[in-house]
């Protein structure tokens, strides 16, 4: 861990030239903070030339929602502290990109055993498609109730055919040939490993009830529904047409400055632009914008004719 020392000294008089007379002083104001626990600080100086655009960072999960998409927030069967955020109407949002098996209510899988190693097989009715849909090694499927519970769960395959799939798992039970029936596609779920990971961080800040709204630790993912634990009880909701944002990383504290006139882009939404100062002289001083927050993304837009200077601090 680093340690972040913020000091903040302002101070205004009605002196035509400075000094230290107290009758002349509007305010002065002092905040000092130090010893702050953070980690990766970083900072960078860069010219913008006119009407250009740099991404400052940008942290965040790519999402196909839209404002057509509803969630439900529900508690996970036999937790007390595992909530589900699953998708329930409208534009899909792919937390992980979803894959295609080419099963229906007919097909009939058989589960066979070489060690560790289970291979799920479509041996009846409308067979697998795996090639056709997209299916590559490294996915990851799950295994619905109508299977042995040590066959249930999430695993990531590791080969495949056109019509099987395989998965290590040490308490895997030979078994089938089994029916999918009406609810094939919740029965075998394939998708990617790339998308939403376990460990990242869920925002939910609309929408939804003020006592859901927060941000929480994503535990479990599949391409319809996210997992995430929350230490408060939580109300089930849903559905609901809002949008929601997962990262993989935040800033707590961003600090930029800029000799000319700059837009932000913070978190998807336009900010505030900075406008340099100037003092009586004629110089031009640098503006300056902080803020504290959890800050996902950040791209900023030099709007003057002229070339900028920045400079750029943050740290998570």
């Amino acid at each position: 861990m680093s340690s972040l020392n913020l000091l903040i000294y302002l101070n205004a008089s009605s002196d035509p030239q400075a000094s230290n007379s107290p009758s002349l002083g509007n305010f002065k104001w002092t905040r000092d903070t130090s010893g702050l626990s953070v980690s990766n600080p970083s900072s960078i100086g860069f010219d913008l030339a006119p009407g250009e655009t740099k991404s400052l960072f940008d942290g965040e999960r790519t999402l196909a929602q839209d404002g057509t998409t509803q969630y439900g927030i529900a508690l996970k069967p036999a937790n007390s502290s595992i909530y589900v955020l699953s998708h329930s109407g409208g534009t899909a949002p792919q937390f992980r990109t979803p894959r295609t098996s080419g099963a229906s209510a007919t097909t009939a899988v058989t589960v066979t055993l070489n060690g560790p190693v289970a291979t799920f097989t479509s041996t009846g009715g409308t067979l697998f498609a795996l090639i056709v849909g997209g299916v590559v090694v490294g996915d990851y499927v799950r295994i619905g109730t109508l299977f042995n519970a040590g066959n249930q769960g999430e695993w990531q395959i590791i080969a495949r055919t056109a019509t099987s799939f395989s998965i290590v798992n040490d308490l895997a039970v030979a078994e089938g040939p089994i029916v999918l029936g009406a609810g094939f596609a919740d029965q075998v779920r394939i998708y990617s490993a790339a998308g939403v990971q376990a460990g990242d961080t869920l925002l939910i800040n609309s929408g939804f009830s003020l006592v859901t709204q927060g941000s929480y630790i994503v535990t479990s993912v599949a391409d319809n529904f996210l997992e995430f634990s929350s230490t408060e009880v939580l109300p089930a909701e849903g559905p609901i047409t809002t949008q929601v944002a997962v990262y993989s990383s935040a800033k707590r504290l961003v600090y930029l400055e800029s000799d000319q006139n700059v837009s932000m882009i913070l978190n998807g939404v336009g900010s505030n632009n900075i406008e340099p100062l100037a003092d009586n002289c004629g110089c031009v001083k640098p503006g300056v914008f902080l803020q504290t927050s959890l800050v996902y993304s950040m791209s900023v837009t030099n709007n003057s004719l002229s070339a900028a200077k920045l400079f750029f601090a943050s740290v998570e």
